[in-house]
């Protein structure tokens, strides 16, 4: 290693990426209201309830791993000095720092050693995602996704790289932990390219032993010091799987048809270096026929890059771009499982085989140009028609966090509000406006995300006029997510849900069931708008039935109810 005895380089290095991003943080006064902004206050929500005692997992029921939750709280800790939506994707970089710095000293130069450390910045700093709806504005969702797959990143980093059995276990262990805290399904991969590993290397197969031996110490400690949030985790997670089954396999197939050209090329290098081992066998065919493992191999590389293809397609979620990681995983960081190891021409050739060089270029252009081109897309848009027409809009703060509005955001969002409140006709709304709904009439776009958190402000002002809920009333809101409790200064019901979404967080429930939701809350918020016929179906089924006999409806607006136990 050309720079191992120089110790201050790297360091320096992550603690300037720490400190420009923090710095930008500082300076700005909010970020720009966009899509999926209601993610951004379920983890608010989250933070609130932390605040107030209550355990994720043990105490409410979330749908990934509590650590996002964690984070967010200290990031409500620090906002006087900083955007809490910046500070948690600051607080992510730091936790996976200590991993990509002791996978970092490792390479064989300091370019790519850089590269390393820039490419886990990008994924934890950077909020992007890639959506196929030609919406130009930023993103709120995906903090845990985006997160955890640096951490399969830097996972693969280390199975490519070279090993140091003293210290590995306890590198392999962290990033585990850090998966599990984030996201399940990026953990479970990681266990299956972990066992994968053990198999083709002694030294991996012991580490990854050793990591599992301190993972389970650590769960089990974590476990007795939350009174058992571990366990309810394992609870929340057997939940999502029975009300999710089935949907596995139809999310799979439909990313599979949008990545299709990836998925070909990614195939077809696969078969290329099945057909062209690096070195010449030394195991005889039939030996190896006789012992799997002897066949697993002799086989790495083209096994290698199909794993990668197929973890980081299963890892990808709500848009993250999970797919761009491959050409930089097996280019990259995976010596000799790469098709760049194809580029170099056997010892009997001096020249660069074409077929792999095409192989190369296909996959990286396939992979990397829908995630590149998105992310400059949006910063080009949101800088040159946006930045110079963004203002502050301070009632909606404590909704989604420090937020920017740009103009046409907020024209749209008027003309969203129109649509739930307003006299004119729906028809000559949309036919009036009709350019402005880019993004069709979707409860997740910007102008949509942004007509909610208005809506939701304007009805917290008016509880709050008429002092319908005070410091003790125990709130909850039959609705996507829970704003009120944390808007009104109330306090947080335990036994619910941070997000309450039909057939993905909530099966159908009963009468019954809803009835005991909602046992012990003193006040309810039933949301109506934007409209969603799941949650429409599923209010009207089974919670309004619920509510009749205890509660009666004392505020209203065209977006929300509120509803106050009636003495018991």
């Amino acid at each position: 290693m050309a720079f191992a005895q120089d110790h201050l380089f790297l360091p320096s290095v992550a603690i300037g990426i720490s400190l420009a991003v923090l710095a930008v943080a500082i300076v700005l006064p909010g970020f720009p209201s966009g899509r999926y902004a209601q993610d951004f206050t379920a983890l608010l929500d989250g933070a609130y309830r932390l605040e107030h005692g209550q355990v994720p997992h043990r105490d409410f029921m979330v749908p990934f791993g509590g650590l996002v939750v964690v984070q967010t709280w200290i990031a409500l800790k620090l906002e006087a000095f900083a955007s809490p939506f910046g500070l948690l994707q600051i607080s992510s970089w730091l936790l996976l720092l200590p991993a990509s710095l002791a996978l970092a000293v490792r390479q064989p130069s300091r370019p790519r050693a850089v590269a390393l450390l820039l490419f886990v910045g990008w994924m934890a700093l950077v909020p992007y995602v890639v959506e196929w709806e030609p919406i130009p504005e930023f993103n709120y969702n995906a903090v845990y996704n985006r997160t955890a797959s640096a951490a399969l990143f830097l996972l693969f980093v280390w199975i490519f790289g070279p090993k140091r059995a003293r210290f590995d276990a306890v590198l392999v262990a962290w990033l585990l932990l850090l998966c599990l805290g984030w996201k399940i399904s990026h953990f479970v991969v990681m266990l299956g390219v972990l066992g994968l590993a053990g198999l083709m290397s002694p030294i991996a197969r012991r580490t990854g032993l050793g990591a599992a031996a301190l993972l389970i110490a650590a769960l089990v400690g974590l476990d007795l010091v939350t009174a058992g949030a571990v366990r309810a985790y394992g609870r929340d997670i057997a939940e999502m799987a029975r009300i999710n089954r089935g949907g596995g396999l139809y999310f799979l197939s439909a990313l599979s048809i949008r990545t299709l050209p990836t998925l070909i090329c990614g195939a077809l290098a696969v078969i290329w270096l099945a057909g062209h081992p690096a070195r010449p066998a030394t195991v005889a065919w039939r030996r190896r026929v006789k012992h799997p493992v002897a066949l697993l191999r002799a086989g790495r590389r083209p096994l290698w890059t199909a794993t990668v293809i197929l973890a980081v397609l299963a890892t990808e979620s709500q848009g993250t771009g999970n797919l761009a990681l491959f050409p930089v995983i097996v280019l990259a960081f995976g010596p000799f499982a790469s098709l760049a190891a194809g580029l170099a021409a056997p010892p009997e050739r001096s020249r660069v085989d074409p077929v792999a060089l095409a192989l190369a270029a296909a996959v990286v252009v396939t992979a990397a140009y829908p995630l590149m081109e998105t992310v400059l897309r949006r910063a080009g848009t949101m800088a040159l028609r946006q930045a110079a027409f963004m203002r502050r809009e301070p009632a909606i703060d404590p909704v989604i966090g420090r937020t920017l509005v740009a103009r046409q955001t907020s024209e749209t969002a008027d003309r969203y509000a129109a649509l739930w409140h307003g006299p004119e006709s729906t028809e000559a709304i949309v036919r009036d406006a009709e350019t402005a709904f880019t993004g069709g009439l979707n409860a997740t776009e910007p102008a949509m995300s942004l007509a909610w958190a208005r809506a939701v402000a304007a009805m917290g002002e008016r509880v709050r006029r008429r002092a319908l809920v005070g410091p003790s009333t125990r709130v909850t809101t039959i609705g996507y997510v829970e704003p009120f409790a944390r808007l009104l200064g109330a306090e947080p019901v335990r036994g619910t849900r941070l997000w309450l979404d039909p057939w993905r967080t909530v099966g159908t429930l009963t009468v019954e069931q809803a009835r005991a939701y909602l046992a012990e809350a003193d006040a309810v918020f039933v949301q109506l708008c934007p409209p969603k016929q799941q949650l429409r179906d599923m209010i009207e089924r089974s919670f309004r039935p619920a509510l009749d006999p205890d509660f009666v409806r004392v505020e209203a607006t065209a977006c929300y109810e509120l509803w106050l136990r009636q003495a018991r």
